[in-house]
């Protein structure tokens, strides 16, 4: 898939989302300011079928290559990064992940879970980070107990595999009232 098609679907499925971005964006662009995404993060489990590096084979296919490796101790997870060669407009990928065995034996059998409720075709395929929550609607019950231990689980047990965020990368010269009075994301 090339990089264009796979930011696009990407951001269609996050501003539908989360449409008050997608207002942001548009204020800015009515202003003429140039919007240049400079990173998109990605969040994922430790387990092996939905890894760090299971989801960067759409980027690394599309050109991109790792450029570095974090430990965030704190938070227990694992990350990596990814840029295109030979294009620094390309936004920078980011994409880490829990690292489970950290956590109680209830939130590594939920994750085990809902991984194993991910068809073998979808974990097989590109289409896994562009696919979203693949499991049942989540229960609040159980997106609390996994908040208890960690946000982050709590987070993917909502929104399964897709962006986290976007991020632009210049500061902008907002001059328009209206970008202010409206830009609330």
């Amino acid at each position: 898939m090339e990089t264009q098609n796979i930011f696009s679907r990407l951001w269609t499925d996050y501003t539908d989302k989360n449409p008050y971005v997608k207002k942001v964006y548009d204020l800015f662009i009515s202003e003429n300011e140039n919007v240049v995404n400079d990173h998109v993060a990605f969040r994922t489990f430790d387990d092996s079928r939905v890894n760090v590096d299971v989801l960067s084979k759409i980027f690394i296919n599309a050109g991109y290559v790792e450029k570095g490796q974090y430990q965030f101790e704190q938070k227990h997870l694992f990350a990596k990064h990814f840029e295109k060669e030979n294009d620094s407009s390309a936004p920078r990928v980011f994409i880490s992940e829990l690292i489970t065995k950290d956590f109680s034996p209830f939130l590594q059998k939920k994750v085990k879970e809902l991984v194993d409720d991910i068809s073998p075709k979808l974990l097989n395929s590109d289409e896994l980070i562009l696919s979203g929550r693949t499991w049942e609607k989540p229960s609040f019950k159980i997106y609390e107990e996994l908040r208890k231990e960690s946000e982050y689980a709590a987070w993917l047990y909502v929104n399964g595999f897709t962006v986290n965020h976007f991020t632009v990368s210049k500061t902008f010269k907002i001059t328009s009232p209206k970008l202010w009075k409206n830009s609330v994301v």
